[in-house]
């Protein structure tokens, strides 16, 4: 199912504030920037859950920005602030979600200066689980159109900031529980959130020009 692709803005049900509408059809939820309410876009806006006003995360891209990334033009829709804490450590990052009218959607995440661009990966592969590498007794790995990925790291984080558009639901502190598996010149994400999983592709290797003119 999918909401109008030809609105531009819209009220948010909850406070009235303004907001406007990027993402093309296939957003399902919006976040007011102004009062933090989730908003179902295929329901007539109603209103789902309450974000927390947190701080917006220090971020150089915001909502609205536009440019080009590997020769595709993006926009960015949507902002999320993900934690993930051990013990007595914490670490966050940023993933902004980006809308292109001919490719579709991807992900830019900032985390400590680092940019990493990453869509969904659909391409057979076998799924990598956390199971899996728990069991292993050597390096786990997987194999996809002639590329090795061999396991990384796997990591466990909770959404604790979310503003505009995204694809799907949002839920406040929800797990989501992430095993990565690196080639040489890129990372598969195997992501579980409940009984959820998607699998994404990430190139990690943005160089400083690429970075200054990506998205302005």
């Amino acid at each position: 199912m999918s909401r109008n692709p030809d609105l531009k803005a819209i009220n948010c049900t909850a406070c009235g504030a303004g907001l406007d509408v990027l993402g093309g059809g296939r957003v399902t939820t919006h976040i007011c920037a102004y009062c933090g309410t989730a908003l179902d876009t295929l329901d007539n806006y109603r209103a789902l859950q309450k974000f927390d006003l947190l701080k917006r995360p220090d971020s150089p891209f915001k909502i609205g920005m536009s440019g080009q990334l590997y020769g595709v033009s993006y926009t960015v829709i949507g902002t999320l602030q993900h934690e993930e804490v051990w013990g007595a450590r914490r670490w966050t990052w940023i993933d902004h979600q980006l809308f292109s009218p001919t490719h579709g959607y991807a992900w830019l995440s900032v985390e400590d200066g680092h940019l990493t661009f990453s869509r969904r990966y659909r391409k057979p592969v076998s799924w990598m689980s956390e199971d899996w590498v728990e069991r292993a007794e050597t390096q786990p790995q997987v194999s996809s159109w002639n590329v090795v990925f061999r396991y990384y790291e796997t990591s466990s984080s909770a959404v604790i900031f979310a503003e505009g558009e995204f694809t799907w639901v949002p839920q406040k502190g929800e797990k989501t529980t992430t095993v990565s598996a690196m080639s040489e010149t890129a990372m598969l994400s195997f992501s579980q959130t409940g009984h959820e999983r998607e699998i994404y592709l990430s190139l990690i290797h943005i160089s400083e020009p690429t970075r200054q003119e990506a998205i302005s």
